[in-house]
């Protein structure tokens, strides 16, 4: 095994099993992951979960899932990138020969366990498992009598006694096996020492979280975790207690000064009265010098704007949170200067709330430069609704969370796709160098807002767009439906943003022209003699029936070469093209289309935004071909 020195400890899978609408669910991280899909899906679930995980956030009786009859909730995670490092921090939970740490936690109706797979002796299993400490140590003082071979030492305390049992297993290590040990007072120091602290940290910022409350200088808010990495209190501490020392000594000397004869004189004229009564007893009277205990440093955050210095709280929403943005990029800049300790996961719900959008996308990109780098110890994860936080071309780090079977009651679903994958489906249609170079444009173009649609009706080109968005218009909008059209720039770009949609699970149909007017095209060119034309037609129809034909192959239906209408679920070929069956079928719109030319209000040749404002003024009755691939979209 090579260990990945050079690398930080990184969250690599996760698995929650009855968390709210998550009844069991597995999730792949990478360095940058981003949970995309429709609200109430379960995308904020997924980190709300990990950060009980990680951060021990109490779980209420609503946090179990709808219908869990064994009353269990269980979050399993999965390291890797283990470094040497790491190794020494996590003993026996980093198993040799194994470049992955499993850690779980169970929520058992009320009662929360920690567990982690590592290395240790089977037969210490029964005193680990007692349900508290004076059945544990029953259990020892049992064992030790039965097995003296161990030699183990007698019972003093339930804590030492584990100790005792870890102290025989690191002298022992041939005889330890693979087993789940429960790890409540070793992974994150519920109790005694945290092996994961400093090696791991999780922070959550929630849709909900104020500024006000986490500029706050306290553990649990973020400027607290920025302080403890970037600022050394260690000094000012021992000169404070110094201080408070000199404050202590100099306030008994100005007792002394002001209030010792005073109190001499007061005190003497109360034995002298008491003496009347009782005898052989004095009475003194003394200053108390009042105990100063030295109060670590701590810090504000407030708003200089021009000369004017207000709290965090008066600024607008949309300062609050660049402000709280800001604090977590410097977190996560400290965060990694650790050497080989310290990686930070920042989870962030609706990273672009209350920002504009060159703020939001300016932030994505250096959370993303951030976690760029194996060497930075950053790991990021969103819930997001914008594709400012998504890299089409990074398609592999999307998860896109639905629901199967519709409705409050479906199962959670998490797809996710890579460009392996992709390859791979796409290598008996596409060359890999053709994937390669369509890649950047179709994913920047075609997939930047279909990625967040229910549905995706895919088309050739922006005018094709344009048209049936203009027509769907007119009764009721696509996007009221979950349906985003897409323009590919062509019909051979049109199988790989539908293979990355397909293995999204986001589903697509694919409406494209089978050009068969090309032959009468042809047929002109001959008749007028024009050999260069003709050369360029029968080429192009070369292409072209070989292009219908492995759409067709694709999608698992029988070839032919001019395919017209549906073929199957996700597949309608327009023939000849769109825009001959409209001007037939629909000859108002090609007035209305001529009209806005004339009339300046529109361009011609292909315009996007004539054909889009022709679809909708356009009288007469939608044309039925039109009318089905509407309806064929909204119901994929």
């Amino acid at each position: 095994m090579v260990l990945k020195e050079g690398r930080k400890l990184r969250m690599r899978r996760v698995r929650i099993k009855s968390y709210r609408c998550l009844g069991d669910v597995a999730v792949n991280f990478n360095n940058v992951t981003t949970f995309i899909g429709p609200n109430g899906v379960g995308k904020s679930s997924i980190l709300h979960a990990l950060d009980w995980f990680f951060n021990g956030t109490p779980l209420i009786e609503d946090d179990l899932a709808s219908g869990s009859t064994d009353r269990i909730i269980t979050v399993e995670v999965e390291f890797d990138s283990i470094t040497d490092n790491d190794r020494h921090r996590l003993g026996k939970y980093a198993i040799p020969g194994s470049d992955v740490v499993t850690i779980w936690k169970r929520w058992d109706d009320g009662n929360e366990k920690l567990y982690g797979k590592g290395r240790a002796l089977p037969d210490f299993s029964e005193i680990r498992n007692g349900a508290n400490a004076t059945e544990r140590r029953n259990i020892y003082k049992e064992f030790r009598k039965n097995r003296p071979e161990f030699d183990l030492p007698s019972d003093t305390s339930d804590a030492q006694n584990l100790a005792a049992l870890e102290l025989w297993e690191s002298q022992y290590p041939n005889d330890l096996e693979d087993v789940d040990i429960d790890s409540t007072t070793h992974i994150f120091g519920f109790a005694g020492q945290a092996m994961m602290s400093g090696l791991f940290d999780y922070v959550l910022v929630t849709a909900d979280l104020r500024a006000s409350e986490e500029t706050k200088d306290v553990r649990s808010a973020i400027l607290g975790r920025i302080l403890e990495q970037a600022i050394d209190r260690s000094g000012a501490e021992v000169d404070l207690a110094e201080l408070f020392g000199r404050m202590q000594d100099e306030q008994s000397d100005i007792h002394k000064q002001h209030f010792e004869q005073q109190l001499e004189r007061l005190s003497q004229e109360m034995t002298d009265a008491v003496s009347a009564l009782s005898s052989g007893r004095e009475v003194r009277v003394s200053a108390q010098d009042l105990t100063v205990k030295p109060q670590p440093p701590q810090f504000k955050v407030s708003v200089l704007d021009a000369d004017v210095e207000t709290r965090v709280d008066r600024q607008g929403h949309g300062f609050q949170r660049a402000l709280l943005i800001s604090a977590l990029r410097v977190l996560a800049e400290h965060g990694r200067g650790q050497g080989e300790l310290g990686t930070i996961c920042l989870a962030i719900e609706e990273p672009e709330l209350f920002q504009h959008p060159p703020q939001a996308r300016n932030f994505a990109g250096v959370m993303r430069n951030l976690a760029s780098s194996a060497e930075q110890g950053v790991q990021i994860a969103y819930a997001t609704h914008s594709p400012y936080f998504i890299e089409p071309r990074s398609f592999h780090q999307i998860r896109r969370v639905s629901r199967e079977g519709g409705g409050s009651q479906g199962s959670v679903r998490v797809d996710e796709s890579a460009i392996e994958r992709v390859a791979e489906r796409l290598s008996t249609f596409i060359s890999k160098d053709s994937v390669e170079r369509q890649l950047d444009s179709v994913c920047t173009d075609a997939l930047a807002e279909a990625l967040f649609a229910e549905k995706v009706l895919l088309v050739e080109g922006t005018t094709d767009s344009c048209f049936f968005n203009g027509a769907a218009e007119r009764s009721r909008s696509l996007l009221l439906d979950g349906v985003f059209v897409a323009d590919c720039g062509g019909k051979s770009c049109m199988l790989l943003p539908y293979a990355i949609l397909d293995e999204l699970g986001i589903p697509a149909l694919v409406v494209v022209d089978s050009d068969r007017h090309l032959l009468d095209k042809l047929d002109r060119a001959k008749e007028a003699g024009d050999e260069k034309q003709v050369e360029h037609l029968e080429s192009a129809i070369a292409d072209t029936i070989a292009w219908n034909r492995r759409l067709l192959r694709f999608f698992g239906v029988q070839e032919t070469d001019w395919p017209g209408g549906d073929f199957g679920t996700n597949l309608t070929f327009c023939d000849p093209t769109l825009e001959i069956i409209v001007g037939e079928g629909w000859p108002q719109w090609v007035e209305m289309h001529d009209k806005l030319i004339k009339q300046g209000l529109g361009f011609g040749k292909k315009h996007s935004w004539t054909y889009h404002a022709a679809s909708i003024r356009a009288e007469g009755d939608v044309c039925d071909f039109v009318d089905a691939v509407l309806e064929k979209a909204r119901r994929l």
